[in-house]
């Protein structure tokens, strides 16, 4: 969400006690995520992109189970940047690879 008011961005993450059917779609909800932005933001970092981002860390299940059994606020961030490291690591990895031929390191002949 844009919000004319505000300074800066701001994230707000709920675990759910029990999971809630939101709908056909939206079974088994264990988490909301709120995500506030100021219109002026770099691209990047707009309520959409931010939003994107989480998307894509939470559509990992495995990533959601650690979530779920962490005990603490700490280990429950912990686990977060966690999340995010991996995918800042597979994404330069991948785009690095990206439009490059993998040779095998045969001599020539």
């Amino acid at each position: 969400c844009t919000i004319k008011s505000l300074q800066r961005r701001h994230v707000c993450i709920s675990r759910l006690e029990r999971p809630q059917n939101w709908g056909e779609n939206s079974c088994e909800v264990r988490f909301v995520i709120l995500v506030l932005a100021p219109p002026k933001m770099k691209s990047t970092k707009t309520a959409t992109e931010v939003g994107r981002t989480f998307a894509t860390m939470f559509s990992d299940i495995a990533f959601r189970q650690k979530l779920l059994e962490t005990k603490t606020e700490e280990e429950f961030k912990e686990a977060l940047v966690h999340q995010r490291h991996l995918l800042t690591v597979v994404n330069r990895h991948s785009s690095v690879n990206d439009g490059h031929k993998v040779h095998s390191h045969k001599p020539l002949k």
